[in-house]
């Protein structure tokens, strides 16, 4: 493969002249004069190039396209996450609200009945002797709770496990 970059001594079989460019498509300039180069050395005529313009102008519309997808599939990616936790706590509201006698819950359940957003406190605390008392004056309904180990969730304690 011929080097048709001009310069010591060497000239390009065409005409060249030095440009300013924008810094922000320095690098697609350096791509399109690359594909010159490479239909010249391939034996395309230097008066009749290919509209090379076009194509990587379509490439950029693609690659901003794409980025701005990506962009909405992490908004709705987060939001999904948003949503799952409101409809986990609007079940755990309906099930307040509808009396259902309540049973056992996961750590996550028993965080939000407890008022927690975060139910990792509810999880460390679990196996303190006073929680059964410390989640009694959390809870709305004043019901204590204790972990159970076979189940690997939380019960009232009047529930609870001999």
């Amino acid at each position: 493969m011929i080097n048709l970059k001009g310069g010591r001594g060497h000239t390009a079989p065409y005409q060249t002249c030095m440009v300013r460019v924008p810094v922000p498509v320095k690098n697609q300039v350096e791509e399109l004069t690359e594909k010159y180069r490479e239909f010249i050395n391939e034996g395309g005529e230097t008066l009749n190039p290919p509209q090379f313009s076009k194509a990587v102008y379509e490439i950029s519309k693609l690659k901003l396209q794409i980025e701005e997808l990506d962009a909405e599939v992490n908004s709705l990616h987060a939001r999904n996450g948003d949503l799952n936790l409101e409809v986990q706590e609007l079940q755990f509201q309906l099930n307040q609200l509808t009396n259902k006698p309540v049973d056992k819950l996961t750590g996550a359940e028993l965080g939000r009945r407890l008022g927690y957003r975060d139910h990792s406190y509810v999880l460390r605390i679990k196996a303190k002797a006073n929680f059964a008392e410390w989640s009694r004056s959390k809870d709305p309904d004043h019901i204590g709770w204790q972990y159970d180990p076979k189940s690997k969730l939380f019960q009232p304690v009047t529930n609870a496990l001999e």
